[in-house]
């Protein structure tokens, strides 16, 4: 049974339930479980839902569930054999990671198969503790979208061509910093959405450049933010 079947087999209940933190305790017990390896496998999953009340209904579902769960006693289980004899000494950060893994939904559905590609990635990344590959992946992502995007609009907010005397000597293809800013100036992506894209890249460039370590919950939070991000940039231009 695929993960999104099993969710949505827990949204039935919790959309029955008249009192929804005590029945739905009772009934998920033998569900959530599954739900927990699945995602182990596959960290942070993206969850097509196309209808927005659904999308919200299973957004309230899984946040239940995750104020249910016991962790302390997943965390026995887990360390008990539920993962690989090579991360027994990293469980401490290991299951802080696992109490943070959502299953994390999309109302658009891209096309652009690459976007499911690197966000798994992106995810599998951050859950093995590799923070600047996870990084390194949001900002390829967004970079990848934003180009394509801005690339309907016009080639001039992609690309810069280089000229001598009117000839033409090159083409340079613009950084991440011109593209969002440039996405801003087009109305595709908002002022305080572009504080978030800037804010992804910095803490790339910190990473990496600068040799900061970024903590696993500001890595997290950059996967979301670059998430929501590409959900805008592709509702804004209909993709």
């Amino acid at each position: 049974m695929s993960l999104d079947t099993k969710i949505m087999q827990i949204v039935e209940i919790f959309r029955k339930s008249i009192n929804p933190e005590k029945e739905f305790k009772e009934q998920i017990d033998l569900l959530y479980k599954p739900i927990i390896e699945d995602l182990l496998e596959v960290p942070g999953k993206l969850i097509y839902i196309k209808d927005p009340n659904e999308l919200k209904l299973a957004q309230e579902a899984i946040d239940l569930i995750w104020h249910i769960i016991d962790f302390d006693e997943l965390y026995v289980e887990v360390n008990s054999g539920g993962v690989p004899e090579s991360l027994v000494n990293k469980m401490g950060d290991y299951v802080h990671r696992v109490k943070m893994l959502k299953p994390t939904f999309i109302s658009v559905n891209p096309q652009n198969h690459e976007f499911f590609i690197y966000f798994d990635e992106a995810m599998k990344a951050w859950m093995f503790g590799l923070t600047n590959s996870s990084l390194i992946l949001c900002c390829s992502i967004l970079e990848t979208t934003l180009r394509q995007e801005l690339y309907k609009i016009s080639i001039d907010l992609v690309y810069e061509l280089r000229k001598s005397d009117r000839t033409l000597e090159g083409v340079d293809s613009y950084p991440l910093e011109t593209l969002i800013d440039n996405a801003a100036k087009e109305n595709l992506i908002s002022f305080e959405e572009k504080k978030m894209a800037h804010g992804i890249r910095k803490l790339r460039n910190d990473a990496i450049h600068s040799l900061r370590k970024v903590s696993h919950e500001e890595t997290y939070e950059a996967i979301l933010n670059t998430k929501k991000l590409i959900e805008k940039l592709l509702t804004s231009t209909n993709y």
